[in-house]
């Protein structure tokens, strides 16, 4: 069934009512993406024009009924929320239910969106400046199905954070290095999102380029974390999923001891219903847990193993630790490897955008913790019994073996490759010999 846009209740609004959308780009274009993504959008193109201070966020979605159209992008009108009662579904998967992230975004820009739904033959188109309507017209015959938001002319009322984007816009032409910063920032913030969403493709372009500056394919699964700039093996990489009364947890463990450990953080990566949270106690927490099982190893006796000293890694340190046992803990620049998601109701969590990502509270910090222990204690003992069975087997094949049948049957092979052995030996000292006797 087609879901409309309608004004939800006051009772409703002041529950789920939020602070406005900050005014920076990375903020408008993750909630113009999530808006693509409820929309049910196969494929989610992006557009950055920071000279001209314009966004365009394209998807081929549903699209939205002419009929809704004049509703869309006004405060307290919503397509995925009806009733309180589904904000406590811990299954309430939209991203966008307030009503008030268009509305806000169209507060400091002139907010231009284009629509055609999948049932009808014209598109229509509406813009909106300083919060107002400006005007409506529909394009007959024209537009592909989906949505397409373009704000142009960004900022134009505020002028604090027009003054901090420009010069770092003029900053461009005498710092190579600082247009680099900024465009690695918004493309990095675009790849740690969209992990939560495999089977959508995006595409990242910077103008003037007319090549996408980052083209992400669909992919399986979260696992494979090729978004983030590397695939890791699948058998590094465990799975584990538990409930809770309040929220459940989907997380992904990379092994304590896998072969390649990133030297950065960006693989570390947690998500709130599936939306990107870029700081929070989860990768504090974490990161604390790999510390405790690094430090619970011995690495003196590990030192003299080789083989034990080239996959034994450790958190970087300017110094020399002790672990519990008062053993040695060498410095290292390595991180583990984790992607973390819960899944609670709207209601036990707040955003808050910003350039990286969204800072996030939670309602359950401690049960949260408590069940990510539990998870990784499980992890633990699973890379250990496949360590233990991986010994056996190289134990095994390093054991001597019974070759006294395999030399019996081969008895008169390596007899007669002895033999022929000599005769070349003895062939090549008297070849010198002569040749020594010519010389003379």
């Amino acid at each position: 069934m087609e879901r409309r846009i309608q004004k939800i209740s006051e009772d409703v609004q002041q529950r789920v009512r939020g602070g406005s959308i900050a005014p920076d780009i990375g903020a408008i274009l993750l909630q113009l993406i999530y808006n693509s993504v409820d929309a049910g959008a196969a494929m989610i193109a992006i557009r950055v024009d920071l000279e001209n201070m314009l966004v365009q966020v394209t998807d081929d979605g549903h699209g939205i009924v002419s009929a809704d159209m004049y509703n869309v992008a006004k405060r307290g009108y919503t397509s995925r929320l009806r009733e309180k009662s589904d904000l406590e579904r811990n299954d309430f998967q939209y991203f966008g239910y307030r009503g008030e992230s268009l509305s806000s975004i169209s507060e400091f820009c002139e907010l231009e969106i284009t629509s055609r739904n999948m049932h009808e033959k014209d598109s229509f188109r509406k813009v909106m400046k300083g919060g107002k309507a400006v005007s409506f017209s529909s394009l007959v015959g024209s537009g592909p199905v989906g949505t397409s938001v373009v704000c142009r002319d960004l900022f134009y009322n505020r002028p604090v954070a027009r003054k901090i984007i420009s010069k770092q816009i003029a900053d461009m032409y005498t710092m190579k290095s600082r247009r680099v910063v900024i465009i690695e920032n918004l493309s990095s913030l675009i790849r740690s999102s969209t992990v939560a969403h495999p089977a959508i493709s995006f595409s990242l372009h910077f103008s003037p380029n007319l090549q996408p500056d980052l083209d992400l394919p669909r992919s399986r699964d979260v696992l494979s974390l090729q978004r983030v700039g590397k695939a890791f093996p699948p058998h590094e990489m465990f799975r584990f999923t538990t409930r809770h009364a309040s929220f459940s947890l989907d997380v992904f463990f990379g092994s304590p001891w896998m072969n390649s450990l990133p030297r950065s953080k960006d693989f570390q990566l947690v998500f709130f219903n599936r939306r990107f949270s870029s700081r929070n106690p989860v990768h504090k927490h974490v990161n604390q847990l790999y510390k405790t099982c690094w430090n619970s190893f011995h690495p003196i006796a590990a030192l003299e193993n080789t083989h034990v000293r080239e996959f034994f890694k450790f958190f970087p340190q300017r110094k020399k630790r002790r672990a519990e046992d008062n053993s040695a803990v060498a410095p290292c620049k390595r991180y583990p490897v984790f992607v973390v998601d819960i899944q609670c109701s709207p209601l036990d969590c707040s955003f808050a955008d910003c350039d990286h990502g969204a800072f996030v509270e939670f309602a359950h910090w401690e049960e949260a913790f408590k069940c990510l222990e539990s998870l990784f204690k499980e992890l633990c003992e699973k890379v250990k019994t496949m360590d233990n069975q991986t010994s056996n087997v190289e134990m095994n094949e390093n054991q001597p073996r019974n070759l006294a049948p395999s030399v019996k049957a081969n008895d008169d092979a390596e007899t007669k490759l002895l033999e022929r052995i000599e005769k070349l030996s003895y062939r090549n000292v008297n070849t010198s010999c002569l040749e020594g006797e010519d010389n003379v």
